[in-house]
């Protein structure tokens, strides 16, 4: 991992918070690894973000409870934040910038449902929330994330709906850049 952090487009934040909802997701993402029969670790994200080309500008697009916006510099994000960033191999597809702000131009809702969805599927293993096309109508973090990827790379093979922070930061195709904490 480089020490000092380039920013390319395509590239993935994964972001440590540490609100409230923050240690509640990463909570869950420390049992989620361990019933998927991996080390547990202390350190596990709960937010994803993405980097994308705005105008010669490389800015971060998230999806939060206002919908999917771009809203930061990435230099300025990640000096604010605890953050940990991956990268695809192969080089970036052409139109990534294009495919990800395309979901902040048409009004995508939040799902706040999501974390009880995702702590069912902690459990029990089985996701009990919307799939597919109606999955789409609302996106939280790191389902926008794996959509984008999806429809630049193939990645999920079209099962977003279901994705959090660790499936991200566990995903083959992805490479670690950087870290800083």
């Amino acid at each position: 991992m480089n020490e000092v952090y380039i920013p390319q487009v395509g590239d993935i934040i994964l972001v440590k918070g540490n609100a409230w909802l923050a240690r509640a997701i990463q909570f869950f993402m420390r049992i989620y690894r361990k019933r998927k029969g991996l080390a547990t670790v202390t350190t596990v994200t709960n937010h994803v973000a993405l980097v994308v080309d705005l105008w010669g500008v490389l800015m971060v697009v998230e999806s939060d409870a206002h919908g999917v916006q771009a809203r930061y510099n990435v230099q300025d994000y990640i000096s604010r934040r605890k953050v940990k960033i991956k990268r695809i191999y192969p080089p970036v597809h052409n139109d990534f910038s294009r495919i990800a702000c395309q979901y902040f131009m048409i009004p995508h809702k939040y799902d706040f449902l999501n974390f009880i969805f995702q702590m069912i599927l902690v459990w029990t293993g089985y996701w009990i929330g919307p799939t597919k096309y109606k999955a789409t109508r609302r996106l939280y973090c790191s389902e926008y994330v794996a959509v984008v990827l999806d429809e630049c790379y193939g990645i999920y093979k079209g099962q977003t709906w279901d994705k959090n922070p660790l499936d991200i930061d566990l995903t083959a195709e992805l490479t670690d850049v950087y870290r800083n904490f």
